[in-house]
């Protein structure tokens, strides 16, 4: 009889062996699952705001290098809403127009006599759309949306026009 009881107090802790390991199995999945949703999230929130960064930087960056008198406007190309930077080069005046279309930032550097179109651009970076605006007191306003529908602006003073 006691040889019985010994056995049985072996499968008890078999069993209950077993079962710690089950709970330790299921609690490591649940942090790896947590972890990896909380990475998945981070990593996208970077990708987003590094675009709208990126687009951004861009923009004001090719806005300083044409900021002269009468070189820097907000006008249209194909009815969309398009920045456009004046350039006077040795061989004659130039337009550089960025805009938004097909869900990504475009630039179109052209001759003066060129009419543009939307699908002439060159890709630059995707993005969820673009706008930019001429204010009353000279300085342009620039917004930048991401994917996710989250939007970057940026407000700039033109030397030109102080």
């Amino acid at each position: 009889m006691s040889k019985d009881k010994k056995s049985g107090n072996h499968a008890i802790d078999f069993i209950f062996i077993l079962a710690l390991l089950g709970v330790f199995t299921a609690s490591a999945l649940v942090v790896v699952f947590i972890g990896s949703n909380v990475y998945k999230t981070t990593a996208q929130n970077m990708e987003d705001s590094f675009t709208s960064r990126t687009a951004l930087s861009f923009v004001m960056k090719q806005v300083r290098q044409c900021d002269t008198v009468d070189a820097v406007s907000v006008g249209t190309v194909e009815g969309e809403n398009a920045l456009i930077l004046k350039e006077n080069t040795e061989n004659g005046v130039r337009y550089k127009y960025i805009y938004y279309y097909d869900e990504f930032l475009r630039e179109l550097y052209t001759e003066a006599d060129f009419i543009p179109t939307l699908s002439s651009g060159q890709q630059l970076v995707q993005i969820g759309g673009f706008e930019a605006s001429e204010n009353s007191d000279g300085t342009i306003t620039i917004s930048v949306d991401n994917l996710s529908g989250d939007s970057a602006t940026v407000t700039m003073a033109l030397q030109s026009r102080s």
